[in-house]
């Protein structure tokens, strides 16, 4: 019988020592390691190495070096600040290590319109989600140094700044932050703070395919998408508009008529534009929506009819890259609201305008994922939905009800 902790490795065969008795000496045998009195069978074929040597701890452990100690005025909070930044460039690199994974994934399950990667891309994308909103509480570290605390080391750092951090800027790419998005830093090109080489591989990665961009041709397919549902929904939708519009005219205060003959006003334009192809190409000409036309419907679609079978776990990516934009736009809050206590309205290390560049990226502009996030705008009673037609919902893996 084998241990489920041995690796496979028969229970006969570990050497052990029962809990409360020192081990009796051995000699060390092939195949085996031995670690102050811990003893362990290897298997056949892995060399042995310990906690340490795995993780590389004796030159993880001496990669910080305050720059304040190197000048002789060591600061206490330097190495703090040090080992955060150190630890953000690892998550970043665990983040991008699962965004190339699913970037893979979605571009098989397109390509091949093949639904079963789908599990994978949804619990890596949990990951990202979890790790960045790690990174959104590590900024509460550096909320326990005072002004002062930081002062004592910071002019130590110049020319130095985060805003030179490839990983940050290769994991936006990734996502979907498009050039013409970004707020120029300086009035110049992001890649200007970097190196040639570093602004060479961040260039690479503007050109490749993003998870936006992958996201948006996985949505095009949604089955429904290419049907005539659209079309009666439209109407049924516009129907009620137009009962809210008469409902409206029949107000008798003047005020409030004119209060909800405006909100019908808004409401028809609303929809208008998204049911409008025309509209819609001319949003994405304003940069006021990202994904296509095609995409919006298929989220929508996703949306309105989660419930099937067919559509639960792209629901559920849909969701969990709204948590993803969300866990960035609070990052960055947290890094803004750190750089104005710390400095207030100084000029970065780097020669940003420091807290004001910051809060500026806190926007819907930086979202990669804005149109998810607005389909609540589109949802509509569910009396208005047509129900979808029989190819459709076999494909969606739904019973169809014989009549």
């Amino acid at each position: 019988m084998s241990c489920p902790f041995g690796h496979g490795v028969p229970a006969g065969d570990l050497d052990y020592t029962p809990i409360g008795e020192d081990p009796l000496p051995v000699n060390p045998k092939e195949g085996s390691s031995e670690s102050g009195k811990m003893r362990v069978q290897v298997p056949k074929g892995i060399t042995p190495i310990s906690y340490g040597d795995y993780l590389q701890l004796d030159g993880l452990l001496s990669l910080q070096a305050p720059r304040s100690t190197h000048y002789g005025k060591p600061a206490h909070d330097e190495p703090l600040f040090i080992c955060v930044h150190q630890v953000y460039e690892l998550w970043f690199k665990q983040t991008l290590h699962e965004l190339d994974s699913v970037r893979e994934l979605l571009s098989h399950a397109t390509k091949m319109a093949d639904e079963s990667p789908m599990l994978r891309i949804s619990q890596r994308l949990q990951r990202v989600t979890v790790t960045l909103k790690l990174c959104v509480a590590q900024w509460d570290l550096l909320f326990t140094m005072t002004p002062m605390d930081f002062e004592s080391f910071r002019t130590f750092l110049v020319p130095a700044s985060g805003f030179q951090s490839v990983q940050f800027r290769l994991l936006e790419n990734r996502l979907g932050v498009r050039p013409a998005q970004r707020i120029k830093y300086h009035g110049a090109d992001y890649k200007e703070a970097l190196t040639p080489e570093e602004a060479a591989v961040v260039k690479k990665s503007e050109e490749e395919p993003s998870l936006l961009t992958l996201i948006e041709a996985w949505l095009e397919r949604t089955p429904g998408v290419k049907t005539t549902w659209w079309d009666t929904l439209a109407d049924n939708v516009r129907g009620r508009h137009a009962e809210d519009r008469a409902a409206a005219e029949a107000i008798e205060d003047e005020a409030v008529r004119t209060n909800e003959l405006a909100c019908c006003d808004i409401n028809e334009k609303t929809f208008a534009n998204f049911f409008s192809a025309e509209a819609h190409a001319e949003c994405m000409r304003k940069g006021s929506r990202r994904l296509s036309h095609e995409a919006l419907k298929g989220a929508l679609l996703i949306f309105l009819f989660r419930d099937l079978p067919r559509f639960q776990l792209p629901y559920a990516v849909l969701l969990t890259l709204q948590d993803i934009d969300t866990s960035l736009l609070e990052w960055r809050h947290k890094h803004a609201s750190l750089v104005q206590r710390m400095i207030g309205t100084k000029m970065g290390t780097g020669g940003s305008s420091g807290y004001m560049y910051l809060r500026s990226t806190v926007s819907d502009r930086y979202k990669v994922f804005l149109d998810i996030a607005n389909l609540s705008t589109y949802l509509v009673p569910r009396e208005l939905i047509p129900p979808l037609d029989r190819s459709t919902m076999e494909f969606s893996a739904f019973p169809v009800p014989t009549v």
